[in-house]
């Protein structure tokens, strides 16, 4: 089977998974719990509308603690499509998992080289009880966005290293950025670049000795510990924004 023909058949198969498994949650209600707090309460505090109002409030909003501009607008924009129904806001968890699961596969395989294997990483990542919790519940709604955007991130690292450009790089922490205001446990996002660098990129010198085999034609050529650092700093330097 050619590579194109088998990269659809994993494609159609953890589309199905992820239909199979997270379906169902279309007919599951609002929880009396949190799912009360942090989205009908917001969303009926203004009418279930986007508009100025909740878009300044969602940007500005820090009552618990931390801002999340990007989720708080998800939420908005479903309540303008769909009302204030459990049903809808269901249907967009669904559906960013299983754009994250997709794009999983996608830069796993550009990562590695190796489609069977980033097929079934991508199938573990969709059914993996850490993340069945969050498409089931609406309040989820956080993790799910911070995912998409952290897995989004490291395809556009990936895509940096082969172009090296200003755009690709701004890219880069658009994504990070998107990814902290949707949940701030993407705070470690940038150390997850840094393991990235060590497998399966492998760009990390620790010594002079001889390097090691590894196809360098789409990659960044290697780098010491002390420049894969420096060149993640305004990764670092937008942590707290």
């Amino acid at each position: 089977m050619s590579e194109k023909r088998l990269s659809r058949s994993i494609l159609v198969a953890l589309l199905l998974c992820n239909v199979v498994v997270y379906g169902q949650t279309v007919s599951f209600e609002f929880l009396s719990w949190d799912d009360q707090q942090y989205v009908v309460k917001n969303l009926e505090r203004f009418g279930g509308r986007l508009d100025a109002a909740s878009v300044r409030w969602s940007i500005t909003n820090q009552e618990h603690g931390w801002r999340t501009p990007i989720s708080h607008l998800s939420l908005f924009l479903d309540a303008q499509v769909y009302g204030v129904k459990s049903w809808g806001m269901h249907l967009t968890n669904s559906l960013i998992h299983s754009c994250s699961t997709v794009l999983l596969f996608f830069v796993m395989r550009k990562m590695t080289g190796k489609a069977i294997a980033s097929g079934i990483a991508a199938a573990i990542f969709a059914v993996h009880p850490l993340h069945v919790e969050p498409v089931a519940w609406v309040t989820g709604r956080w993790d799910l966005l911070c995912g998409f955007f952290w897995i989004a991130g490291m395809g556009a690292y990936v895509n940096h290293l082969q172009r090296k450009t200003l755009s690709s790089y701004l890219c880069l922490l658009i994504l990070f950025l998107f990814a902290l205001w949707s949940k701030p446990t993407a705070l470690t996002f940038p150390f997850c670049l840094l393991l990235l660098d060590l497998w399966p990129l492998n760009r990390i010198r620790f010594s002079t000795s001889a390097e090691p085999d590894r196809d360098d034609s789409k990659l960044d050529c290697l780098v010491s510990p002390g420049r894969a650092i420096l060149e993640k700093a305004p990764l670092f330097g937008i942590m707290g924004v």
